[in-house]
């Protein structure tokens, strides 16, 4: 047997490494109570001994039928091996079973295992390696980082989640688990300027990350790995701030990522990078203030989002373009576009709509490749952008649809962070939305 794929893990600062820190829900349902979300274990014996396969027993600390489901963590032990164990069944007060043998012959005559059942973990990567396809971690707020280890990330990912099994889920929380916090109620992935990454995903896939702050790597916070197209990354209000390289840089051949309700900003790099045939797509994202491009992916598409005052283009697509009600703001440079997108392939679809490319460095919008092939630009708006002009539209393919406008669109305070739209916008005229647009809330 191995640990179930319905396990649940609980990390909160103020837990403990040694701690069992997990729960199977579905093990026993009328008797188990889950004391992975309590910060102290709820028994700590240090005279466990095995005497027959999958069994384990201490003479002096007593076992409850509450702890069927519960998690335990055996750290040391003549014949023991050290790891997390699931307590499939009660026997008696002095005797469990477990869902594998955890010594490699009997222990009787030692009687010297050390264990705890249930209580936190205060680190997600002391649990990391037992998480599997399927799992779920909850972290609580809080600051979590290396603490002195030798490998180079805060987190280091070491099994695939499976588009068939299950994605493995990691969700941050304030106080409740599935309160969906934001802002700073948000737990803190940190590599205090201190380790390259702050999660190196070691071309792994099927992760989906919610509720979580990625900052302060030396390079990228976030390392993602090649994951093929069913086990893609996929984040959800999670935010990638103040690192050294790229916020999220994701992988090789076949890789992609999905990011909505995310927040990529003061990254020395840029945003979110992918090399070389990385795609991305992104859902009501604030992209800005990074020291490189916003975005640039094989192909990108948006739908909502900020893309501000970024150094270099705003987006870059190497494919195919797309874009739906979007604000492409002061992202800077000679050659920096609001959107650009340009590839020596033929590529189809795509197209911008409903979106507004103002105050950018050369043009607003690009799509200057001739072999982007049936591409469309309705209903949107180019002002103020570089002397090279505002539009380039340079394909035969692409079509260019009335209602495009050139004029200031009348943001609310563009400056700091509000792209409402003040009465009187000509934008209104012909339907822009007015959400999100206010990338401060985000």
């Amino acid at each position: 047997m191995a640990l179930a794929a319905t396990t649940v893990w609980e990390v909160r600062t103020t837990g403990n490494a040694l701690n069992g820190g997990g729960f199977n829900p579905s093990r026993d349902a009328v008797n188990g109570v889950d004391y992975s979300q309590q910060d102290t274990a709820q028994l700590a014996p240090t005279d466990l001994y095995r005497v027959a396969a999958n069994s384990l027993y201490s003479d002096s600390f007593t076992f409850t039928h509450a702890m069927e489901g519960n998690i335990i963590y055996i750290a040391s032990g003549t014949h023991f091996t050290a790891g997390y164990y699931e307590i499939v069944t009660y026997v008696d007060a002095t005797h469990v079973t477990l869902d594998r043998d955890p010594a490699s012959e009997d222990t009787s005559a030692h009687k010297d295992g050390v264990g705890k059942v249930g209580g936190a973990s205060n680190n997600p990567q002391t649990i990391i390696a037992s998480i599997t396809s399927g799992m779920k971690m909850h972290i609580k707020v809080g600051t979590y980082t290396n603490a002195g280890a030798t490998q180079t990330a805060v987190l280091t990912l070491v099994n695939d989640g499976s588009a068939a099994t299950g994605m493995i889920i990691i969700e941050g929380y304030n106080t409740t688990r599935g309160d969906n916090p934001i802002g700073a109620n948000r737990p803190e992935l940190d590599a205090a300027n201190d380790e390259t990454y702050v999660v190196s995903e070691a071309d792994k896939g099927g992760y989906y990350w919610k509720n979580i702050i990625f900052k302060r790597a030396t390079s990228h916070g976030f390392l993602g790995g090649s994951g093929g197209w069913g086990t893609r990354s996929q984040f959800w209000n999670c935010r990638f701030t103040a690192n050294g390289g790229w916020g999220l840089y994701h992988g090789t051949n076949g890789g992609g990522v999905n990011l909505t309700n995310c927040e990529i900003d003061n990254n020395t790099s840029g945003g979110t990078s992918g090399s070389p045939n990385n795609d991305a797509s992104f859902q009501y994202c604030y992209i800005h203030d990074n020291g490189g491009p916003g975005a640039n992916h094989r192909t990108c598409y948006l739908t909502e989002c900020i893309v501000d005052s970024n150094v270099g283009y705003g987006m870059y697509s190497a494919n195919a373009l797309g874009a739906l009600n979007c604000v492409f703001y002061n992202n800077t440079g000679v050659n920096a576009y609001g959107y650009g997108c340009a590839h020596s392939n033929s590529y189809d679809g795509g197209g911008i709509v409903n979106c507004i490319a103002m105050n950018n460095g050369k043009y607003g919008i690009s799509n200057a490749d001739s072999s982007c092939r049936h591409q469309l630009f309705v209903r949107s708006l180019t002002y103020g952008n570089g002397t090279a002009g505002t539009l380039n539209m340079g394909s035969a393919n692409v079509a260019v649809i009335d209602n495009n406008l050139t004029s200031d669109p009348l943001f609310t305070d563009a400056p700091n962070g509000d792209f409402t739209l003040q009465a009187g916008s000509p934008c209104l005229d012909v339907g822009f939305p007015q959400t999100p647009m206010v990338g401060a809330t985000i």
